[in-house]
């Protein structure tokens, strides 16, 4: 089983992530915020194709959570409240990109952060 994920992370406490499993082929999203017994996650199916495409935008009010397989366009899978997920101690976000699983090989490519 292989699972590939993209999370913004805040704290241990409070992160959300993106990615698809390969073995039940969804995409899948997750919301957590410990401090505020907040947790959700969204779940599309969806069949692999050569390359999977993630983003997470971001407003003053919500960050949405989008995907693409190939060049498709992008679909919505979630939206959560800025608010839900801040905080008097947070100080700025960790993004970054991983895959969990074994004997697989797994490419990534054109990742990007853009700040506006």
């Amino acid at each position: 089983m292989v699972r590939l994920k993209f999370p913004l992370y805040k704290d241990e406490h409070r992160f959300l992530t993106i990615g698809y499993d390969f073995h039940s082929q969804h995409v899948i999203s997750n919301e957590l915020n410990q401090a505020k017994s907040f947790s959700q996650s969204d779940t599309q199916g969806m069949e692999s194709q050569n390359f999977i495409s993630f983003k997470i935008g971001y407003t003053k009010t919500s960050l949405q959570f989008f995907f693409r397989m190939g060049e498709a366009d992008w679909h919505d899978l979630a939206t959560v409240d800025t608010a839900i997920m801040t905080d008097y101690d947070f100080r700025g976000p960790v993004i970054g990109i991983f895959a969990i699983g074994e004997d697989i090989a797994v490419e990534f490519g054109d990742f990007q952060v853009d700040i506006v």
